[in-house]
């Protein structure tokens, strides 16, 4: 999984392989975006909109025990529903960075 923002129980998380936070305000404004993009069908600007949420997730962290421990912990409490939820985001994330990338 790479990095990306993620919304989990109305809270918008930046979740990836080497990644996981809470987002800042500007974070969100970007992804709301990415989302009203989605919604508006362009598939121009929904392109243009996820790679502007990519150069704001696409930041790698070192490696932490800690925090791949935080992370493993934050999806072991979320429940079937809720994990079904951000499974669909990761495949739309995916699905949007085969267009964007191609």
């Amino acid at each position: 999984m790479f990095n990306f923002i993620y919304e989990v129980n109305n809270d918008y998380y930046i979740l990836g392989k080497d990644y996981f936070r809470l987002c800042t305000d500007l974070e969100i404004d970007v992804y709301k975006g990415f989302k009203d993009a989605i919604d508006g069908k362009e598939e121009g600007f929904i392109t243009e909109q996820y790679k502007r949420v990519r150069k704001y997730t696409s930041d790698c962290q070192p490696n932490s025990r800690v925090r791949d421990k935080e992370l493993v912990e934050f999806v072991q409490r979320l429940d079937e529903e809720d994990l079904e939820i951000l499974s669909k985001q990761v495949a739309q994330a995916e699905s949007y960075a085969q267009i964007a990338y191609q």
